[in-house]
């Protein structure tokens, strides 16, 4: 899918990597911001240079992480939730498992003390909202995030399934989506 099309489908629901500005957790979006596009009533967010060095780094981090986790990848499609109105496009799943890959480049020095060890679910909230999203919507038990750090330095985390904040999480989209 194109990129004018897969932002136009992300208007009929709520993306994963939204879902830090509906539950106020976003230190970039507010919850009007996500109601303004929505509607059509303000531009979708300008590309920068930080969203365009992500996509370009976002395959050499993939195949890294498949080389250190020993693991074939897919790429990720949109995808729904079955009830909700929660949609996603993961950066890959893993093949013949049931857990997916999210890809972060973390290129300030600044954001580094957001982060836990490696190997952990110490991850900034408004990333765990996120492959909580996907957790829901694919039922996987397991999540992991790779994160490049400015440039030099892979760190793998693995974020588990959380029941309740699942239910919280569709309980809010759904109910910020009906409003």
């Amino acid at each position: 899918m194109d990129r004018a099309t897969w932002l136009e489908e992300r208007k009929k629901g709520i993306a994963c990597s939204e879902l830090a500005a509906i539950l106020g957790v976003s230190p970039w979006q507010s919850e009007m911001d996500i109601w303004a596009n929505k509607r059509n009533l303000a531009p979708d967010a300008p590309d920068n240079i930080i969203f365009k060095t992500g996509r370009e780094l976002e395959p050499l981090v993939a195949r890294e992480y498949a080389e250190m986790e020993k693991v074939e990848l897919i790429e990720g499609e949109l995808i729904r939730h079955a009830t909700a109105p929660l949609l996603g496009t993961p950066d890959r799943l893993i093949k013949g498992m049931s857990r997916g890959l999210e890809i972060k480049t973390v290129q300030s020095p600044y954001a580094l003390d957001k982060w836990g060890e490696p190997g952990t679910d110490q991850v900034p909230l408004f990333y765990a909202t996120q492959v909580a999203g996907y957790m829901a919507i694919t039922g996987f038990d397991s999540w992991d995030i790779a994160a490049l750090f400015v440039g030099s330095d892979i760190r793998i985390y693995r974020v588990h399934r959380d029941l309740e904040l699942e239910a919280e999480i569709l309980r809010r989209v759904s109910d910020w989506w009906t409003r």
